[in-house]
């Protein structure tokens, strides 16, 4: 039988469908029907930015903005990769940086889980190539900041609500460094 998938992004309203090609396009239809009528609601617009320069925003229930994440992140959605626009430094570097990279995946991206082979380029084009990335993610998924699912290439990984916290505090303190735009 065959199978089709659809994902789409129109302005804020997203539509995502996968079966046979006409149960697709039949939902598609509606979901065009919905938009077009406005009986898909949008999502609600963020609160009023506040000054990217004052701690108000990097407090730590405060969301992280879009204009934050792009100080950190380049994100290459062609080819899959998340680069750091930030130097990390230090003997945790590569810890710090897998877990902001697989971060990055997360919001930039919206990929939950972030291969091992796109983790590995997305460290490579950051300057930060790891021995092994086995070798500084066991640590992580043993104190309980990711979860690894498979093995070798088709290993992947994911931040737990620990490592997704962790990482919004590394992100802040950069940021708390960084001078204000």
């Amino acid at each position: 039988m065959e199978q089709s998938k659809v994902k789409l992004k129109v302005g804020v309203h997203e539509f995502e469908a996968a079966g046979p090609p006409e149960e697709v396009r039949a939902q598609l239809a509606l979901w065009k029907e919905m938009v077009q009528a406005g009986t898909v609601a949008a999502p609600e617009p963020p609160k009023s930015p506040v000054a990217l320069g004052t701690d108000l925003v990097r407090e730590r229930g405060e969301p992280l903005t879009e204009a934050q994440l792009m100080r950190i992140f380049s994100i290459d959605a062609s080819r899959q990769i998340v680069r750091l626009q930030i130097p990390v430094d230090g003997e945790r570097r590569h810890r710090d940086s897998i877990l902001l990279i697989v971060y990055g995946f997360l919001k930039g991206l919206s990929n939950e889980w972030t291969k091992v082979t796109a983790l590995r380029y997305s460290l490579e084009d950051s300057g930060l190539p790891p021995p092994r990335i086995s070798d500084v993610t066991a640590p992580l998924v043993a104190e309980g900041l990711m979860k690894k699912m498979g093995t070798a290439k088709g290993g992947k990984y994911s931040l737990t609500a620990r490592g997704v916290r962790e990482a919004e505090t590394l992100i802040k303190s950069h940021l708390n460094e960084m001078p204000p735009i």
